[in-house]
């Protein structure tokens, strides 16, 4: 994840089904989560841009994913990732 906002990319769908876990040789770090499917991923240019378009999965979407709207101009950013990726450590 950190590597995808560094790329100025949402990821807008962190859940269970999208993470993988990857064996690493002995000499390095015991695993790597890999995350996939960047299907409705959204590069930003720069990061205080905000995003209005409700995606991902219900369950794991962050409030103000679910509360955003054009008109009333509140809007998510990088943080709803990191609320997704909460939600998957919690369950």
């Amino acid at each position: 994840m950190i590597h995808c906002h560094n790329s100025q990319i949402i990821h807008r769908d962190i859940k269970p089904s999208n993470l993988f876990i990857k064996s690493l040789p002995s000499n390095e770090a015991p695993i790597q989560i890999v995350i996939a499917d960047l299907g409705i991923s959204r590069q930003v240019t720069s990061k205080s841009q905000k995003l209005f378009t409700r995606c991902g999965t219900l369950n794991y979407m962050a409030p103000e994913v679910v509360n955003s709207s054009l008109a009333a101009g509140n809007g998510y950013s990088f943080k709803c990732d990191v609320f997704s990726a909460a939600c998957v450590m919690y369950s």
